[in-house]
């Protein structure tokens, strides 16, 4: 089982994003929010269901500004963080990471 610390540093990383997207424009209020919500943990759980394999139009405009460093899915595949998910989050992380619309 992963240690709180390394949940608190991927918590600061992912909540970076939504510090870092303002440089192209761009607000993730619904991401914010989740966070908020839920927490970091549940959020990044939630958003790595099979069910939701596609990338969203988020992660779409993201791809085209070339700044996927700023999705979660990002930080799920660094192998840092590989302790926290799942064979199966990482997967999906990595299938949106490289899919290309």
């Amino acid at each position: 089982m992963p240690d709180d610390a390394l949940w608190a540093e991927f918590e600061r990383d992912v909540r970076s994003i939504l510090v870092n997207e303002r440089e192209i424009g761009l607000s993730s209020t619904r991401f914010a929010q989740m966070l908020d919500e839920h927490g970091v943990q549940k959020a990044a759980n939630l958003l790595l269901q099979p069910d939701r394999q596609l990338p969203s139009n988020t992660f779409t405009f993201l791809r085209n500004k070339k700044r996927l460093d700023l999705s979660l899915e990002y930080y799920v595949v660094m192998p840092k963080y590989e302790a926290l998910f799942d064979a199966d989050q990482r997967a999906t992380a990595a299938f949106r990471l490289e899919y290309e619309d």
